[in-house]
């Protein structure tokens, strides 16, 4: 018997499937990025459910993470099966990126949650989101991006360090902690 190889939280244990149950749906027209989504199981393991159609096996929201889990060696994946048509499993394969795509970020709670992440050195690739997206992210809401570091690669491992006050440009103040940046 092979060992099982997941990460999440024990609630989602009694969900587990062996990943061979489960495949991604054919049709799915979403093309994730398999590489963020590894590194949010990286930092986070499986924290939601995958949907599949009960009597396909397919996976109507989730195949990314299916993705991700197979090549990060998973033998398991946590799963909610639901009875839907054929029909009603396409509506919910679409329906469940065009929904999420409709949606948008308030980018200003955006920058101050980033920027807050970044002073922290908390903004892990799990997230998403890097240092260049923060500066990106600042100067489209006209704000002054976080300063270089003082060495080493601009990297999130290797956080942003604010300078001393005396190197600070007049006026750079973090907007949580009022300190120079």
């Amino acid at each position: 018997m092979t060992e099982r190889t997941w990460d999440g939280p024990p609630e989602l244990e009694p969900l587990l499937v062996p990943l061979e149950d489960v495949q991604p749906h054919p049709r799915n027209p979403r093309q994730g990025d398999v590489g963020a989504m590894t590194l949010s199981l990286e930092a986070f393991g499986q924290y939601r459910a995958a949907i599949v159609q009960a009597s396909s096996g397919y996976i109507l929201a989730g195949s990314h993470l299916w993705r991700a889990a197979k090549a990060m060696g998973w033998s398991h994946l946590a799963v909610i099966r639901r009875d839907l048509s054929d029909a009603e499993a396409a509506q919910l394969l679409v329906a469940d990126n065009r929904v999420a795509d409709r949606g948008s970020y308030d980018q200003a709670a955006l920058a101050d949650l980033l920027t807050e992440l970044a002073h922290a050195g908390a903004l892990a690739p799990g997230t998403g989101y890097d240092l260049e997206d923060l500066d990106d992210l600042l100067a489209d809401l006209d704000r002054i991006p976080l300063p270089p570091p003082a060495s080493g690669p601009r990297t999130p491992s290797a956080p942003a360090q604010a300078p001393e006050p005396q190197e600070a440009p007049q006026g750079r103040t973090c907007p949580h902690c009022g300190g120079a940046l």
